[in-house]
């Protein structure tokens, strides 16, 4: 049986709210059946340590794939995705106390769901 990767193999870790949110590379020695990827990975923020693996992991979606999916837990959602060379966002109607940071050629939003933007603008798409 495959290990699946642990928080200290992440390119990069967000901590907001309950989540602890990273993006991994290549999904290859993970899921040597599907084209290389990229993963997400989705944690509760009070589980201790980096040498643990994520409550939940999934294939990155590409930036046009990332437009319809997020996570909600606890009054917070995340959306994420490739961010294909983008590096700005424009958070259209709400989105109050919400993060978007771009890093790695990836971008997280992060924030309360009862404030959640009615679509953020990433180049050419607009995740709703």
């Amino acid at each position: 049986m495959v290990e699946l990767p642990k928080w200290s193999d992440a390119d990069l870790v967000v901590m907001h709210g309950p989540f602890r949110i990273g993006i991994f590379p290549n999904s290859k020695p993970w899921f040597p059946r599907h084209k290389a990827r990229r993963m997400l990975g989705l944690g509760v923020r009070s589980e201790p340590g980096f040498d643990r693996c994520p409550n939940d992991i999934a294939l990155l979606p590409s930036l046009k794939g990332s437009v319809t999916r997020a996570a909600d837990y606890q009054g917070t959602t995340v959306r994420a995705g490739e961010a294909e060379g983008h590096t700005s966002a424009v958070v259209h109607g709400g989105g109050d106390d919400w993060t978007v940071i771009f890093a790695s050629d990836a971008w997280i939003a992060v924030g309360p769901t009862a404030t959640k933007p009615d679509a953020i603008e990433i180049g050419p798409h607009a995740a709703y």
